[in-house]
């Protein structure tokens, strides 16, 4: 089954905590922060380590200035907020809503760590007991309910708990929790681990055939005004580049984009560099613009980066930060990909698989076929078929046999 990038909703009522979240409004009657909705991504701490020697990087979805979110942690959250949607009859959060989320709660919670803010057991078990009485939902239903997603109770309340403590925090946050969180993004150091898919198919894999999640790609409609998700119009901007050339994504209209967000403080961002590469150069015959925007950096800084690993596609300076906000970028590396109309069709926030780059690339390439990477040395020339000056029909397989044939493609001017 082909994957897609599954669409997040607007954030135009942002709340902290997310659908078991809103169970837990329903019985207090109040909204919490769920995500911000100008995101602001942050790159002005000390480069990140990881919190424990013990922990490897394969362990982590996450870092956020030196402390880790355990692959393990993500992918039981998004377990606990999917299954008690369901049982809310509400919409499931995506891997990068829940991730979102997970970043937002570990920054209330390490600031409630220092203020001691704690919720008892029993605190948690009643808040249980009214959502579910809230929700018409038995608790023999809510066992089974958990079960299935090869979950326990014990699992459920010690969400509810860390919810609780980030409900608790919120009021004391100033001057309120949306800039509160908006000020910690901006100090934070954000690193992505693990690309989401690969917590999508492990938490899909745990669930009854019948309870899986739909994640075939949606009929293509008319894209809706500007944004940074899927079937949105992408948001235009125009950025520098090292030697002072500014660089419009409206000038770029009829190509295939790749806007790549990385830093030179970002692991995985350098890990990922030769593969970048490698990318451009087997793509750019097909007319797809790679774009590198580096976040927050001094230009000497990047420069140094560019000469050690020296990528040959272009490299955009993001100095202020207002591009990846626009793009709603919260943790590096994110990649978008772009139609030639200008539609964002994919995003991926992480590493991207050596194996996914090419599924994603077909999205954003116009009547692809079987295969859209150009021929290695070596290979076959594809046979093709084109009008000369006259009408008459040329074939590449009408030279077969001949010493050499050399193709030359260019574009008349004008």
């Amino acid at each position: 089954m082909k994957r897609s990038i599954i669409r997040r909703p607007a954030l135009s009522a942002p709340r902290l905590i997310g659908a078991l979240g809103a169970g837990l409004a329903l019985t207090m009657g109040v909204w919490l922060l769920l995500a911000m909705g100008n995101r602001w991504a942050s790159w002005l701490a000390p480069a990140p380590t990881l919190a424990s020697p013990a922990t490897r990087p394969a362990d982590v979805v996450a870092i956020i200035d030196g402390e880790a979110i355990p692959t393990g942690e993500w992918s039981r959250t998004l377990a606990i907020h999917r299954t008690m949607s369901r049982l809310a009859g509400k919409a499931e959060p995506d891997p990068e809503e829940v991730l979102q989320q997970l970043i937002d709660q570990h920054l209330v919670l390490r600031w409630a760590r220092s203020r001691e803010l704690s919720i008892r057991p029993e605190e948690a078990a009643e808040r249980l007991r009214a959502m579910l009485s809230a929700w018409n939902v038995s608790e023999p239903q809510l066992d089974e309910a958990l079960g299935s997603a090869g979950l326990s109770r014990q699992d459920l309340l010690q969400e509810i708990q860390r919810l609780m403590r980030v409900e608790r925090a919120l009021p004391e946050l100033q001057p309120s929790p949306e800039e509160w969180l908006a000020q910690q993004r901006a100090r934070s150091r954000i690193s992505v681990y693990r690309p989401m898919a690969a917590v999508e198919e492990a938490v899909r894999e745990k669930r009854p055939a019948e309870s899986a999640p739909t994640l075939q790609a949606s009929p293509i409609t008319t894209p809706s005004p500007a944004g940074p998700y899927p079937d949105q119009q992408a948001p235009d901007f125009a950025l520098p580049d090292l030697e002072g050339k500014t660089f419009r994504l409206a000038d770029l209209r009829g190509r295939p984009v790749i806007l790549h967000f990385w830093a030179t403080w970002c692991p995985v961002c350098r890990q990922e560099t030769p593969a970048l590469a490698t990318v451009d150069q087997r793509y750019r015959a097909l007319g797809i613009v790679l774009l590198g925007i580096n976040l927050r950096e001094h230009p000497e800084n990047v420069q140094g980066f560019i000469r050690s690993f020296g990528p040959a596609f272009p490299i955009l300076l993001d100095g202020d930060g207002s591009v990846a906000t626009r793009y709603q970028v919260t943790g590096i590396p994110t990649t978008i990909f772009i139609d030639p109309s200008g539609v964002v069709r994919a995003r991926h926030v992480g590493p991207i698989p050596e194996s996914q780059w090419e599924e994603y690339i077909r999205r954003i390439l116009p009547h692809s076929g079987d295969r859209i990477a150009p021929p290695d040395i070596g290979e076959m020339a594809p046979d093709f078929a084109l009008p000369r000056e006259n009408g008459e029909i040329l074939r590449l397989s009408d030279y077969r046999g001949r010493s050499s044939v050399v193709l030359v493609f260019y574009r008349s001017p004008g």
